[in-house]
């Protein structure tokens, strides 16, 4: 099953969080976890996916963030993002945010954190 481009695997765990105007679906496999997320990643949800990643991110596998599906970003989304970052390079973990929309784009690069995050436009064909 091919739940990401360029990435194959069995999924071990699924774990899914919904909430109002946002989903998050977190797939942990044998060499890495993808966390997707779709909707508006803002002041009111973004705990959401910081709680998810930092649990991802005690698994000590690569984690993928996935935000091709976040239609729109605030200073609180993009401040989760980058405490993600902080608890991945502490913990030794390798953190990438793929698929960033123009909104989110101009958002990380308003606050310079474009110059920071391991931000790539798609996951890497491997």
């Amino acid at each position: 099953m091919t739940l990401f481009p360029g990435h194959t695997g069995s999924c071990t765990v699924e774990q899914i969080r919904e909430l109002p105007g946002l989903s998050i679906r977190a797939t942990h496999r044998s060499a890495d976890t993808h966390v997707l997320v779709r909707g508006i990643l803002d002041i009111d949800n973004a705990h959401a996916l910081h709680e998810l990643a930092i649990d991802c991110l005690s698994r000590a596998r690569p984690l993928i963030i996935d935000i091709k599906g976040a239609v729109s970003t605030d200073t609180a989304g993009a401040a989760v993002l980058l405490h993600i970052y902080a608890v991945a390079r502490e913990s030794g973990c390798l953190l990438s945010i793929v698929n960033p929309v123009p909104s989110v784009n101009k958002v990380l690069a308003l606050l310079h954190l474009d110059r920071i995050l391991p931000v790539y436009p798609a996951v890497m064909q491997g």
